[in-house]
């Protein structure tokens, strides 16, 4: 009877240690010490328990790449309640800034699926091809329970699908604001690869799930596949797990993660103005812009939202801005002769009133939309193309942007104070 009795204890301790992976990795410490109490004294910290990480093949997200080894030990350091890793080897990115980026974490929406992602790292130096990354691997926890009725320092191990997001570039990114649009994005991959893209039976399988059929993404009009990975760095916009991420920064992700920049037209541009020169989230609401925005898309918001049980918010819709576009002429008699120079004006309405930042948008066939002008608080809603001159008295200076040349398609994004963005209607023109 005595050894039933201790082979029963022994299997509701596994029993326990099984329970113990349903909760963060905080509440399973709390758990073993409650059902541990006599060896209180000797529970180790749940999240610093030794853990090996292992590369998952079917993560896309890395392609051939391997999961970039965390600094061996990192300068700083930050551990969340729920267990995740932030670490740094930047002296910018102290203890107190990796927990602004935990804080800057919590804002984009989230469900369970937090507490499998076990690491976020930032590293001082920036990589060629990405700004950040993400992967999803297999991770291995080790669990040491003493007592009794067990062998000296039983050892129970516990494998679990993690997640691991690096950001890199944090010498020259200092703020959580330079890595919010990274953060959400890569973290957009951790929420769509748990919920949405499940790549248990391989990437191929990603036409048949629910998402790729509401999105209307095909194997003719977008990649799941990424063995090559030139065809993906070629491709990156019409990926399945990448329109994915960034559907998921459009509907759920943090008001910081909408980046703006400030960019001028041709006539700001002969006045001396410099223009921003990166491509933020008001120039490219989502990266593949030949798509609808997210909230367009009928069912999607409430795939996204029912994956964690949240009410899906007012999502703004593409609307009517109104654009019109109007040409203008100005004439000078040159040296060479009279000469003409043709720009055109192109304006529109401010439809949620001045408090959005409105950027006018373009593209030229099939080439990724460009941004042309940022509008904001006051300031005419309004944007030139074309060649703008300026008498400069014994001589005229010309500038021509080059984008009123054979048939272009125009919109507008606006970016509202709480972070939600919306597109007009677009408007196509010949010149």
């Amino acid at each position: 009877m005595r050894r039933i009795g201790i082979l029963l204890l022994v299997l509701a301790l596994a029993a326990g240690a099984v329970a113990l992976l349903q909760h963060s990795r905080r509440q399973q410490l709390e758990a073993a010490r409650t059902a541990l109490a006599a060896e209180q004294s000797r529970a180790a910290d749940f999240a610093a328990l030794p853990r090996q990480l292992t590369d998952n093949t079917e993560a896309l997200a890395l392609l051939d790449q391997a999961d970039p080894t965390p600094p061996a030990q990192a300068l700083h350091t930050y551990l969340s309640p729920e267990g995740i890793r932030f670490e740094s080897d930047c002296e910018a990115w102290d203890e107190t800034m990796l927990e602004a980026l935990y804080q800057e974490l919590l804002q984009n929406r989230h469900g369970a699926e937090l507490n499998t992602l076990s690491r976020v790292t930032v590293y001082p130096q920036a990589d060629e091809f990405a700004a950040a990354t993400h992967a999803q691997t297999r991770e291995t926890n080790e669990l040491h329970l003493r007592t009794p009725v067990l062998p000296d320092r039983a050892l129970f191990t516990f494998t679990r699908s993690a997640g691991v997001i690096s950001l890199y570039g944090g010498e020259e990114n200092t703020t959580v604001a330079s890595m919010a649009s990274s953060l959400s994005h890569e973290y957009g991959h951790h929420f769509t690869l748990t919920y949405l893209l499940s790549d248990e039976r391989g990437a191929n399988q990603y036409y048949e799930s629910q998402y790729a059929q509401l999105r209307g993404l095909r194997a003719d009009n977008s990649f799941v596949n990424t063995g090559n990975a030139q065809t993906y760095y070629d491709n990156h916009s019409r990926y399945v797990v990448e329109i994915a991420a960034e559907d998921y920064v459009t509907l759920m992700g943090s008001p910081l993660s909408r980046t703006v920049g400030e960019y001028k037209d041709v006539e700001e541009y002969l006045q001396g103005l410099t223009s921003e020169t990166e491509l933020r989230r008001n120039a490219a609401p989502q990266e593949n812009m030949r798509l609808p925005l997210a909230q367009d898309v009928p069912g999607l918001a409430e795939l996204f939202y029912g994956a964690i049980d949240q009410p899906v918010p007012d999502l703004p819709q593409t609307r009517d801005f109104s654009l019109h576009i109007e040409p203008g002429y100005r004439t000078y008699n040159l040296t060479t002769g009279t000469q003409t120079f043709t720009h055109y004006t192109i304006t529109w309405d401010k439809v949620f009133g001045e408090d959005a930042v409105y950027t006018l948008i373009s593209a030229k066939d099939q080439e990724d939309f460009m941004p042309i002008r940022t509008v904001t608080g006051s300031e005419a809603a309004s944007a030139t193309v074309g060649k703008v001159t300026a008498d400069r008295g014994t001589q005229v200076q010309i500038y021509d942007d080059g984008l009123a040349q054979g048939h272009r398609t125009f919109m507008v994004t606006a970016l509202l104070p709480d972070g939600r963005i919306c597109v007009s209607l677009p408007m196509d023109y010949d010149f």
